[in-house]
């Protein structure tokens, strides 16, 4: 009896490690991690929509502690510098100046340098940040009850709001900015207590005793929303959502693929078959060494063999070993033990690869920049020079 390889067709334990290692196990795993962190971003969402509802709440009857407050900015301090200015200036164009300039309660700004790279499929700019500017001002928030709670930030606050993309300025640099204004409705997660509260027409100065919001305790810092609590944590489980159901279809349509192997495992046998012919050709554009043979069942194939070695010692009425699948996909491969062919196991298990690859690096930058700790970006093209 003959042993010999078979041409197109992995060895028996590389297509079982392929098949059920990275073209299954493998997804299945990221699988579960990107479906253990949906539920969990679920239920932060579940717990920011009751933040929001609390929220509302204790805006309408505030108790001292750790809070969520829900208004709108309805005033923000202005610096001793800056009174003295609004106090000076008499046209109505330099007032309307000074109210833009003070109407910025909290106002962070990312500067980002530009690099020009030439890759082999074009042109691409790299926006890297280089410096990033925080500031904060005392405000009042005025509730839907009608309540009015100073607001007391600090530079380290974290704000989730749009970021407005900034025009090019000095050849390469950009200020991406992103703020809150007077008018502005926002979600805020702070420390709230008594405290000096503005009397009527005293501005920030009133001595009256009211409701201060003020960063929480430790190393936390307040939290200043213009958008649901729960939006991000909703949009960011969405998208792990969406990634599950391709990878899921994609492992599907490989597995497919596979059938043929998966039938060979369960619904095939090692059988000793012999060669009944052969036949071979070599040509510019067709080069092939085939012999046919038939299984002690009875079942016959034209198989492609490996080597031209296997085919000068596979002559008519020698005996190989074989493995026989019955039923869809019938088949004989040269060999005891299922065999996966190669085409059917190396190209899609490639390609699902990749998918999962790109899947992670596209949930990674689908990130808002407000959860970046260093906001870096890579856009197609050459770099845009405007005026800002």
């Amino acid at each position: 009896m003959l042993e010999t390889g078979a041409r197109n067709y992995a060895d028996p334990w590389v297509s079982k490690y392929v098949v059920f290692g990275p073209n299954l196990i493998l997804p299945a795993v990221l699988v579960l991690i990107l479906l253990a962190g949906a539920l969990r971003l679920r239920r932060q969402a579940k717990l920011a929509r009751t933040s929001e509802a609390e929220a509302k709440e204790q805006s309408a009857q505030p108790v001292a502690g750790e809070a969520a407050i829900h208004g709108r900015v309805s005033s923000v301090e202005q610096t001793a510098e800056e009174e003295q200015t609004a106090e000076e200036e008499q046209t109505a164009e330099e007032e309307q100046t000074a109210e833009d300039e003070q109407a910025a309660a909290v106002r962070l700004v990312i500067v980002q340098q530009a690099a020009v790279v030439k890759t082999a499929r074009g042109w691409r700019t790299d926006w890297k940040e280089v410096d990033r500017k925080v500031e904060v001002r005392p405000f009042e928030v005025t509730t839907d009850a009608g309540n009015t709670i100073r607001v007391e930030p600090d530079e380290r606050i974290q704000l989730v709001d749009d970021l407005q993309r900034g025009q090019v300025r000095d050849e390469t640099f950009r200020d991406n900015v992103a703020e809150v204004t007077v008018g502005e409705e926002v979600f805020l997660l702070g420390s709230l207590g008594p405290g000096a509260a503005p009397g009527p027409g005293a501005g920030y100065r009133g001595s009256a005793v009211g409701w201060v919001l003020r960063p929480p305790g430790g190393d936390r810092p307040m939290l200043l929303s213009t958008k649901p609590l729960s939006e991000s944590f909703r949009v960011r489980a969405a998208a792990r959502f969406r990634w599950i159901k391709r990878i899921a279809i994609s492992v599907a349509i490989v597995q497919t693929l596979a059938g043929p192997y998966h039938l060979a495992r369960h619904f095939g046998v090692d059988e000793i078959a012999t060669v009944i012919s052969r036949r071979q050709k070599h040509a510019n554009k067709e080069h092939y060494h085939r012999v046919t043979v038939r299984a002690s069942s009875g079942q016959s194939e034209e198989i492609a063999v490996s080597t031209h070695d296997d085919y000068d010692r596979l002559s008519p009425g020698a005996r190989v070993p074989v493995h026989v699948s019955r039923g869809l996909w019938s088949s004989i491969t040269l060999g005891h033990g299922p065999r996966a062919h190669k085409t059917a196991i190396y190209l899609p298990g490639a390609a699902l690869l990749l998918l999962w690859l790109y899947g992670l690096r596209s949930l990674g930058r689908s990130r808002p920049w407000y959860e970046r700790s260093q906001l870096d970006e890579r856009k197609p093209g050459k770099l845009e020079r405007q005026s800002a």
